[in-house]
């Protein structure tokens, strides 16, 4: 079982996506602004993380920046999931250090595939 930590700042997506995951045998932890996020990461060591770009106190890329500089946290592979269709997000993302990156609106089984598909190429520590 993999812990994925969810970091969105719309609760119902963050509650269905974290239901769904828990469904096919994921632990998960929801934070719901960038900061939640960065001390959620600290305190759970994820091993992966769904990020929302654009939320309160803190967007997704700082909040994935400051998480891939806590030294426990530098390799999770990171989803970013946005509603903006701005390129300028997506190359952001990849600077941050994106895994993935999923439009919204998504069909929750693209986040299972995406999903499982990091979990399997990421080596364990």
């Amino acid at each position: 079982m993999s812990r994925i930590l969810i970091v969105e700042d719309d609760q119902k997506i963050a509650i269905s996506l974290a239901a769904r995951l828990r469904s096919v045998g994921h632990e998960t932890c929801v934070a719901y602004d960038g900061v939640g996020g960065v001390m959620a990461a600290a305190k759970e060591k994820p091993d992966l993380i769904i990020m929302d770009i654009n939320m309160p106190a803190g967007n997704g890329i700082t909040a994935a920046e400051r998480i891939r500089s806590l030294g426990s946290n530098a390799g999770v592979p990171i989803i970013f999931i946005t509603a903006s269709s701005d390129p300028e997000h997506r190359q952001l993302a990849e600077a941050a250090g994106a895994s993935a990156f999923i439009a919204k609106p998504f069909q929750s089984e693209e986040v299972v595939r995406t999903v499982e598909v990091l979990l399997q190429s990421t080596p364990t520590m």
